[in-house]
């Protein structure tokens, strides 16, 4: 994934990655706090936003910042463990989906290759 272009509003692509991986804000403190799909999303987050690393840990509950900023620094591969390829595929079509998105202020987030 290449990290560029950074939008600032983080919002669109929390509700994007919620959506397709098909969770709810309400679900996310009661998954582990590493969980795949919170690292995918946290990814995105972070390569295409201003969002900084402690608003991805807050508002996907993953703990400390600190531990986040390690989470979702790669994109998924056989580091990530058991759930890896699960987490690629999230990864390609939360891409697809973001491709258009846009932030509050109508600025175009954009979609970067996985």
């Amino acid at each position: 994934m290449i990290c560029q272009d950074l939008a600032p509003d983080p919002f669109p692509i929390l509700k994007a990655g919620l959506d397709e991986a098909g969770l709810e804000k309400r679900e996310l403190p009661h998954l582990a706090k590493g969980d795949w799909r919170k690292r995918v999303i946290g990814r995105a987050i972070r390569c295409r936003t201003t969002g900084s690393a402690g608003w991805i840990s807050e508002k996907l509950s993953m703990r400390v910042a600190t531990r986040e900023a390690k989470l979702v620094a790669t994109d998924p591969g056989p580091a990530w463990g058991g759930d890896w390829k699960r987490a690629k595929r999230l990864a390609v079509e939360l891409t697809k989906r973001i491709v258009n998105l846009t932030d509050t202020n109508g600025a175009r987030i954009g979609g970067f290759g996985v």
